[in-house]
Protein backbone atom coordinates (compact mmCIF):
# COMPACT_ATOMS: atom_id res chain seq x y z
CA UNK A 1 0.00 0.00 0.00
CA UNK A 2 1.72 3.49 -1.19
CA UNK A 3 2.53 5.21 1.74
CA UNK A 4 2.91 9.57 1.43
CA UNK A 5 5.57 10.40 4.03
CA UNK A 6 7.36 14.02 5.61
CA UNK A 7 5.65 16.43 4.71
CA UNK A 8 2.17 15.52 3.15
CA UNK A 9 1.84 13.08 7.38
CA UNK A 10 2.19 16.43 8.58
CA UNK A 11 -0.60 18.52 6.49
CA UNK A 12 -2.43 15.38 7.13
CA UNK A 13 -2.26 15.97 10.92
CA UNK A 14 -2.78 19.75 10.40
CA UNK A 15 -5.60 19.35 8.26
CA UNK A 16 -7.46 16.79 10.81
CA UNK A 17 -6.59 19.54 13.13
CA UNK A 18 -8.32 22.51 11.66
CA UNK A 19 -11.66 21.86 11.29
CA UNK A 20 -13.24 24.10 12.54
CA UNK A 21 -11.56 26.60 10.56
CA UNK A 22 -12.30 28.33 6.88
CA UNK A 23 -9.12 26.04 5.14
CA UNK A 24 -11.82 23.11 5.59
CA UNK A 25 -15.15 25.29 4.58
CA UNK A 26 -16.55 22.60 2.57
CA UNK A 27 -20.15 24.91 1.98
CA UNK A 28 -21.24 24.83 -1.67
CA UNK A 29 -21.18 28.44 -1.67
CA UNK A 30 -17.73 28.70 -1.55
CA UNK A 31 -16.18 30.35 -4.19
CA UNK A 32 -12.36 29.94 -3.81
CA UNK A 33 -10.78 26.32 -2.92
CA UNK A 34 -9.10 26.04 0.41
CA UNK A 35 -5.37 26.02 0.14
CA UNK A 36 -2.18 26.22 1.91
CA UNK A 37 1.37 27.88 0.77
CA UNK A 38 4.65 25.30 0.97
CA UNK A 39 8.29 25.88 1.17
CA UNK A 40 10.62 23.49 0.30
CA UNK A 41 7.74 20.67 -0.67
CA UNK A 42 9.00 17.17 -0.70
CA UNK A 43 6.73 13.71 -0.63
CA UNK A 44 8.39 10.32 -0.40
CA UNK A 45 6.40 7.45 -2.13
CA UNK A 46 7.02 3.75 -1.58
CA UNK A 47 5.35 0.54 -2.50
CA UNK A 48 5.43 -2.01 0.54
CA UNK A 49 7.73 -0.40 2.62
CA UNK A 50 10.21 0.13 -0.85
CA UNK A 51 10.98 3.59 -2.83
CA UNK A 52 8.90 4.69 -5.55
CA UNK A 53 10.23 8.12 -5.96
CA UNK A 54 11.17 11.12 -4.11
CA UNK A 55 9.15 14.52 -4.92
CA UNK A 56 10.55 17.81 -4.53
CA UNK A 57 9.68 21.42 -5.30
CA UNK A 58 10.82 24.68 -4.00
CA UNK A 59 7.23 26.41 -3.75
CA UNK A 60 3.88 23.97 -3.35
CA UNK A 61 -0.13 25.24 -2.77
CA UNK A 62 -2.23 22.48 -1.02
CA UNK A 63 -5.51 23.19 -2.44
CA UNK A 64 -8.01 20.82 -0.39
CA UNK A 65 -10.90 20.54 -2.63
CA UNK A 66 -8.92 19.44 -6.13
CA UNK A 67 -7.23 17.09 -3.93
CA UNK A 68 -3.91 17.88 -5.04
CA UNK A 69 -0.56 19.96 -4.57
CA UNK A 70 0.15 22.76 -7.15
CA UNK A 71 3.87 22.57 -7.59
CA UNK A 72 6.64 24.82 -9.14
CA UNK A 73 10.43 24.12 -9.93
CA UNK A 74 9.69 20.21 -9.57
CA UNK A 75 12.30 17.21 -8.75
CA UNK A 76 11.42 13.72 -8.85
CA UNK A 77 13.96 10.99 -8.53
CA UNK A 78 12.83 7.50 -9.72
CA UNK A 79 14.34 4.33 -7.59
CA UNK A 80 14.30 0.66 -9.07
CA UNK A 81 11.23 -1.94 -8.31
CA UNK A 82 11.72 -3.29 -4.85
CA UNK A 83 15.04 -1.93 -4.61
CA UNK A 84 16.77 1.87 -3.27
CA UNK A 85 18.63 1.68 -6.30
CA UNK A 86 18.74 5.05 -8.24
CA UNK A 87 17.01 4.74 -11.80
CA UNK A 88 16.59 8.31 -12.78
CA UNK A 89 15.55 11.84 -12.24
CA UNK A 90 12.80 14.11 -13.82
CA UNK A 91 12.74 17.92 -13.56
CA UNK A 92 9.91 20.47 -14.77
CA UNK A 93 8.53 24.23 -14.66
CA UNK A 94 5.19 23.16 -12.50
CA UNK A 95 2.34 20.50 -12.40
CA UNK A 96 -0.05 18.80 -9.77
CA UNK A 97 0.53 15.95 -6.75
CA UNK A 98 -2.59 14.24 -5.86
CA UNK A 99 -2.52 13.21 -2.57
CA UNK A 100 -6.53 11.79 -2.57
CA UNK A 101 -8.59 10.63 -5.75
CA UNK A 102 -9.90 13.21 -8.00
CA UNK A 103 -12.87 11.80 -9.53
CA UNK A 104 -13.67 14.94 -11.40
CA UNK A 105 -10.43 15.12 -12.88
CA UNK A 106 -10.31 10.95 -13.56
CA UNK A 107 -6.86 11.14 -10.99
CA UNK A 108 -6.33 8.79 -8.33
CA UNK A 109 -3.80 8.69 -4.94
CA UNK A 110 -0.04 9.67 -6.18
CA UNK A 111 -0.66 10.24 -9.43
CA UNK A 112 0.92 13.55 -10.93
CA UNK A 113 0.72 16.03 -13.73
CA UNK A 114 4.17 17.63 -14.98
CA UNK A 115 4.09 20.75 -17.19
CA UNK A 116 6.57 22.90 -18.69
CA UNK A 117 10.53 21.66 -20.24
CA UNK A 118 9.64 18.78 -18.80
CA UNK A 119 12.97 16.21 -18.77
CA UNK A 120 13.97 13.08 -17.94
CA UNK A 121 17.99 11.95 -16.95
CA UNK A 122 17.93 8.10 -16.53
CA UNK A 123 21.29 6.22 -14.86
CA UNK A 124 21.13 3.88 -18.06
CA UNK A 125 22.06 6.83 -20.26
CA UNK A 126 18.50 7.61 -21.56
CA UNK A 127 17.36 10.88 -21.68
CA UNK A 128 13.60 12.10 -22.65
CA UNK A 129 11.85 15.80 -23.56
CA UNK A 130 8.66 16.66 -23.65
CA UNK A 131 6.46 19.89 -22.74
CA UNK A 132 4.11 17.94 -20.20
CA UNK A 133 3.90 14.62 -18.81
CA UNK A 134 1.79 12.32 -16.74
CA UNK A 135 2.18 9.62 -14.20
CA UNK A 136 -0.61 6.94 -13.68
CA UNK A 137 -0.18 5.54 -10.51
CA UNK A 138 -1.99 2.31 -10.41
CA UNK A 139 -0.30 1.34 -13.40
CA UNK A 140 3.06 2.86 -12.64
CA UNK A 141 2.45 4.23 -16.72
CA UNK A 142 3.91 7.48 -17.81
CA UNK A 143 2.53 9.07 -20.95
CA UNK A 144 2.24 12.02 -22.78
CA UNK A 145 0.47 13.51 -25.76
CA UNK A 146 2.02 16.94 -26.16
CA UNK A 147 5.41 15.09 -28.34
CA UNK A 148 8.64 13.97 -27.64
CA UNK A 149 12.11 13.49 -27.90
CA UNK A 150 13.66 10.53 -26.71
CA UNK A 151 17.55 10.02 -26.66
CA UNK A 152 19.89 6.91 -25.68
CA UNK A 153 23.29 6.32 -26.33
CA UNK A 154 24.68 2.87 -27.85
CA UNK A 155 28.16 1.47 -29.23
CA UNK A 156 29.13 5.36 -30.21
CA UNK A 157 25.78 6.45 -31.48
CA UNK A 158 23.03 8.51 -30.05
CA UNK A 159 19.49 6.65 -31.20
CA UNK A 160 16.72 9.83 -31.33
CA UNK A 161 13.75 9.25 -31.56
CA UNK A 162 11.18 12.04 -32.01
CA UNK A 163 7.13 11.32 -31.99
CA UNK A 164 3.66 12.90 -31.24
CA UNK A 165 2.51 10.63 -28.08
CA UNK A 166 3.84 7.61 -26.08
CA UNK A 167 2.96 5.12 -22.99
CA UNK A 168 5.89 3.85 -20.82
CA UNK A 169 7.21 2.54 -17.81
CA UNK A 170 8.93 4.86 -14.88
CA UNK A 171 12.20 3.72 -16.20
CA UNK A 172 11.30 4.22 -19.75
CA UNK A 173 12.35 0.68 -20.82
CA UNK A 174 8.94 -0.58 -22.29
CA UNK A 175 7.65 2.04 -24.95
CA UNK A 176 4.69 2.52 -27.01
CA UNK A 177 4.51 5.40 -29.33
CA UNK A 178 2.89 7.26 -32.40
CA UNK A 179 4.22 9.35 -34.70
CA UNK A 180 7.31 8.26 -34.30
CA UNK A 181 10.91 8.64 -36.41
CA UNK A 182 14.07 7.12 -35.18
CA UNK A 183 17.74 8.97 -36.76
CA UNK A 184 20.99 7.78 -35.71
CA UNK A 185 24.20 10.29 -34.91
CA UNK A 186 27.66 9.44 -34.56
CA UNK A 187 30.52 12.16 -33.33
CA UNK A 188 31.99 12.10 -36.37
CA UNK A 189 28.75 12.51 -38.46
CA UNK A 190 27.55 15.68 -35.62
CA UNK A 191 30.71 17.25 -37.30
CA UNK A 192 29.68 16.92 -40.79
CA UNK A 193 27.89 19.11 -42.86
CA UNK A 194 27.13 16.65 -45.71
CA UNK A 195 23.57 14.60 -45.13
CA UNK A 196 24.08 10.58 -43.66
CA UNK A 197 22.84 8.80 -46.56
CA UNK A 198 26.14 10.29 -48.05
CA UNK A 199 28.68 7.66 -49.13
Amino acid sequence: MKMLFVQLLIISFLVAGCSDSDFLNDKPSMQMASTMEINGFEAHVSLDGKPQYILRSDEALLKEKQSCVDMNNIHLTFFKDGEEAKTGTLVALNGQYYFKDNPALQRQKSDIDLKGNVNFNMTDGTSLKTPEVHYVSSTQKIYSNAGFEKKRKNNGQTIIIKGKSFVTDKNLRKWEDTGAKMSLETTEESDKTPSKKEK
